[in-house]
């Protein structure tokens, strides 16, 4: 069964919908210039080996937000970027 289809804030075409259940979790390396490989729909801190901190964001919407992240705690925003000037919570992971 394909995903389903919807439209990111450019009207790009994306699969899945935001209440869809990932089918992969994949870790970030935070990058000022360069999107996630796929739109997350949550980002999560590693509970064990994850540190709390900032995370700086470019929304599906287009926005650039900074927010706080816990160990072990869940960003359920869809995220295109997770920018490295900003971001300090480490061990964060993209459910897409």
């Amino acid at each position: 069964m394909a995903a389903p289809i919807r439209a990111n804030s450019t009207g790009s075409p994306t699969e899945g919908a935001y209440s869809d259940p990932a089918t992969d979790l994949v870790p970030i390396v935070p990058n000022d210039g360069t999107d996630l490989p796929k739109p997350a729909r949550t980002i999560r801190c590693k509970p064990v080996s994850g540190t709390a901190g900032t995370v700086r964001i470019t929304t599906d919407a287009g926005v650039i937000r900074n927010t706080e992240i816990a160990v072990g705690g869940e960003l359920c925003v869809g995220v295109v970027r997770v920018h490295a000037t900003g971001t300090t919570a480490t061990g964060l992971e993209a459910m897409i």
